[in-house]
């Protein structure tokens, strides 16, 4: 192997060839960046003269000076989008190409990189775009036969060269010619550096399974189940950035997308990957964020959050059973179909009554139940009882001022009136207005919270919702404890999600420009959720990311997926397995393997590390200095992010209290802006996190003893990169020894 660059094969050509590209994208950046002077003069003298327009009153063309106004700052800002592309790819323009023979062609360079450059004027293509169809060869085949497919359809050919690229500040580092074992090679490279504290890009190493995760287009739901490590978010990521690029629909921007991530610090984590890949961020949203911009609950929630935290303190066994049980019943298939009959019995249960105004019938019972009934099913009861308001008020006022002239025809001969009768006369019509919008309001306005309370409190309604449903035996303690939370102005995390299915089902509550919604954590969600999700975003296709070995508050197989596909009710699915973890040393994943209950396989990225670390303290006073030297031992090592991993939230602040004069440290919650340091977190908030390192604190047989905590054990083992430190006080979890 050749020790100086200038020694390799082609290196003048390859020199040549970047210099070229430079110059290239330096000439279209200086354009780009005249441009955008311009357009910000455009936009100026624009709002400069809508408000000369608007100051002489003129304000008939209004809405067409704020059009042209939008349409100039869209253009100025997607020029600066490009400058930022440019002088990204100025420091390095490609990491690939591949030669590639088109049938009957000639031999093909194509240089690929993470934004596309082209010379306008001779229409010469000097770097495909990461997305691009003819890039996905250089992900899917190795030497020989290949083909992609182009708008024009299929073609076939062969690739004769797969060489790789090192660029850093615009300058050729080092390439080479690659195969299967070199990839590996430079993704082990990769893995083998430290964690960064928000998710990267990964177009460089992107694998063949992931690379058709990424490109599918022919899927409404496309679920992937992926081992830890596997890299499901970021190759969801990565879809949503491919999908952008193509046009989903022929329209897909930064506004139809939507990810729901499992806690708002996971949002902050992968906030930056769009962001490199040259999109625009998308909203992150949690489902308790959907909950609260869409159910009005003046109480308390408990958040996906606060219900792990219980499960995971210091409840009874049998109380966290009976937890998990409630919370799985209300978001059972069963209880979504009582609530599907209760949402029917609400509808043919409304209390019309027969209204008259100024001795006329405004609207019979009769007549407003027909309408609610002869509306177009499409129309959600909310919508059919405000359209009856409207058209009860609309004969109101037909009749008000009619009415007026009898109340001050009325009024003026009592003497006591003769000099404001027609105040009386107003302040009466206020308060028969008053008094009829009460009446009016008691039949079309619907006050979830009591609805779900009342099927909740009346047994006997409940009983005949649930009637031919098999119900659990401890249903009605369920009831009652739900009752009683929901009466102190509490709402617990399973009654919020059946609560929320009861207002979208009355409301109809819809966003029909999300046309892309990402779910990750999956398993962790109930089918309830997925009916909800589908119904709030009609026009969406699902990509939905999960792994059943990681399902924290219940148990999980492989049907879940199917029930998600039942209840989104696309047109098209598929499932997509990833049975490959890279995030983890070939160690750390082994050592993690002995808390599987599953036969699912799990293979293990061939990249070498410590063995796992099982110490023994004789308190939490000696076990605190033990986490503190490991934490010490770990930055010796290199590792810049460290994970200390405790049970509970409770558990994380209290360790930090012990430890934070030995090291320096914080405590990461929810509302933290990200990770970085020495972190101290509880394990429900490190999932889907990565570190270089991770200290497991007190894994006793105390803590650890359920299938439940031997999950929790699987979750908190796979975080580390390179090194995993586990700690206990009395006697070990009997699963640190795969029992």
């Amino acid at each position: 192997m050749a020790e100086n660059i200038w020694e390799l094969p082609d290196y003048k050509e390859e020199a040549s060839y970047l210099e070229r590209t430079k110059k290239v994208l330096a000439e279209t950046l200086r354009q780009e960046k005249n441009a955008v002077s311009g357009q910000y003069d455009e936009v100026l003298e624009a709002k400069r003269e809508f408000l000369d327009n608007a100051m002489a009153g003129k304000y008939m063309d209004a809405n067409q000076y704020l059009e042209s106004i939008q349409m100039k700052a869209s253009t100025q800002q997607a020029t600066i989008q490009r400058i930022k592309q440019y002088e990204s790819s100025l420091n390095s323009p490609y990491f690939a190409r591949v030669d590639f023979k088109e049938s009957g062609y000639p031999t093909e360079k194509i240089y690929i990189g993470l934004h596309s450059v082209s010379d306008e004027e001779n229409y010469e293509t000097y770097v495909y775009d990461w997305r691009a169809p003819v890039s996905s060869i250089f992900y899917r085949y190795e030497m020989g036969p290949a083909e992609y497919a182009a708008p024009a359809g299929m073609i076939r050919g062969e690739i004769t060269k797969k060489r790789q690229y090192e660029i850093k500040n615009g300058e050729l580092c080092y390439y080479f010619d690659s195969s299967i074992n070199i990839q590996d090679e430079i993704l082990r490279d990769v893995l083998s550096h430290n964690a960064s504290p928000q998710m990267k890009s990964i177009v460089e190493t992107i694998q063949r399974q992931q690379d058709e995760i990424i490109r599918d287009t022919d899927h409404e739901l496309l679920m992937v189940q992926g081992v830890a490590g596997s890299g499901k978010t970021s190759v969801a990521l990565h879809r949503i950035a491919y999908l952008m690029y193509q046009g989903l629909n022929q329209s897909l921007n930064a506004q139809n997308v939507l990810i729901l991530s499992p806690n708002a610090l996971f949002g902050r984590y992968i906030a930056n990957v769009l962001p490199e890949l040259g999109e625009e961020s998308i909203m992150s949203v949690t489902f308790e964020e959907i909950f609260r911009r869409n159910v009005h609950w003046d109480g308390d929630l408990e958040t996906k959050n606060d219900f792990i935290e219980a499960l995971t303190s210091s409840l009874s066994d049998s109380e966290k059973a009976e937890k998990r049980a409630r919370t799985a019943f209300f978001a059972s298939p069963e209880f979504c179909r009582i609530l599907d009959r209760y949402l029917e019995y609400i509808k043919a249960n409304i209390p019309f009554e027969d209204l008259y105004y100024n001795n006329k019938m405004l609207m019979t019972r009769k007549q407003m139940s027909d309408f609610l009934y002869s509306s177009n099913r499409t129309v959600p009861v909310e919508k059919s009882l405000q359209l009856i308001s409207r058209r009860i008020w609309d004969a109101v006022h037909e009749e008000r001022r009619q009415r007026m002239e009898k109340l001050v025809a009325f009024y003026r001969p009592i003497n006591e009136h003769r000099y404001d009768y027609r105040l009386y006369a107003r302040y009466t019509s206020i308060r028969e207005s008053t008094k009829l919008k009460h009446r009016i309001d008691a039949f079309t306005t619907l006050a979830y919270s009591d609805l779900f309370r009342t099927l909740l409190e009346n047994r006997s309604l409940f009983l005949r919702m649930a009637k031919g449903i098999t119900l659990p035996a401890d249903w009605e303690m369920y009831l009652n404890t739900a009752l009683q939370s929901m009466k102190q102005q509490k709402l617990e995390y399973g009654a919020s999600i059946a609560m929320m299915y009861l207002k979208n089902g009355l409301a109809g509550m819809n966003y029909p420009h999300i046309k892309q919604v990402v779910v990750d954590e999956a398993q962790d969600y109930y089918p309830l959720h997925f009916h909800i999700l589908g119904s709030l975003f009609p026009n969406a296709r699902f990509t939905v990311l999960g792994d059943i070995n990681q399902t924290i508050e219940k148990e999980a197989s492989l049907s879940l997926y199917d029930e998600f596909a039942s209840a989104l009710n696309r047109k098209s699915s598929a499932l997509i397995t990833l049975n490959k973890g890279f995030r983890c040393s070939y160690e750390i994943s082994r050592f993690s393997e002995r808390f599987l209950e599953t036969s699912f396989p799990v293979e293990a990225f061939d990249r070498h590390g410590k063995e796992p670390q099982i110490v023994k303290a004789k308190d939490h006073a000696d076990m605190a200095k033990k986490i503190a030297a490991s934490i010490h031992s770990c930055k010796e090592d290199g590792c810049e992010s460290i994970a200390v991993i405790c049970k509970t939230m409770e558990r994380a602040q209290e360790l930090y209290s012990e430890i934070k004069s030995f090291v320096e440290c914080k405590v990461v919650s929810d509302h933290s802006k990200g990770i970085s340091g020495v972190s101290i977190l509880p394990l429900y908030l490190a999932k889907g996190l990565e570190f270089d390192a991770a200290i497991l604190d007190e894994v006793n047989v105390e803590n650890y003893h359920t299938p439940l905590d031997k999950k929790l054990l699987y979750v908190c083992s796979t975080r580390p990169l390179h090194r995993l430190d586990v700690f206990y006080t009395g006697q070990a979890s009997p699963f640190l020894k795969g029992e």
